[in-house]
């Protein structure tokens, strides 16, 4: 059971970061905004 929840906290951080990036990347290529 603890093993699932470090997953689940794992997945939790790392999706952020990939938004984030997803939002960096836009505004490279839609500065305008």
């Amino acid at each position: 059971m603890k093993g699932g929840n470090e997953m689940n906290g794992s997945y939790l951080h790392i999706l952020p970061d990939k938004y984030l990036l997803l939002l960096i990347i836009e505004d490279i290529y839609h500065p305008n905004r």
